[in-house]
């Protein structure tokens, strides 16, 4: 055999080995599964608009840390989870009679 064909055997099996993984859903060995995709995080009109306050209303609390947010460089983000305790913790039971 001469390299040529050596070459082209190995990219072959190459080839092969990753269309398998493809298929099998499998990623490369060493590789930590990626997790589950989760809600992503509101920007602040959004996460207003959702909890049917204000935008300066929202500000007010990141800044006072009255409610969790991820900061990105300029960007503010409020996740999933914080949107729905700041509901939860808000909400008032009904009272039975």
């Amino acid at each position: 055999m001469n390299d040529e064909q050596i070459r082209g055997e190995k990219r072959d099996a190459t080839i092969d080995r990753w269309r398998h993984r493809l298929m099998s859903g499998r990623s490369s060995p060493g590789v930590r599964q990626s997790r589950p995709p989760t809600e992503r995080p509101r920007t602040v009109a959004e996460a207003a608009h959702e909890l049917g306050l204000s935008v300066h209303t929202i500000r007010a609390w990141i800044a006072s840390r009255r409610i969790g947010h991820i900061r990105l460089g300029r960007a503010i983000r409020i996740p999933a989870d914080e949107v729905r305790r700041v509901i939860e913790a808000g909400t008032v039971p009904a009272e039975r009679e």
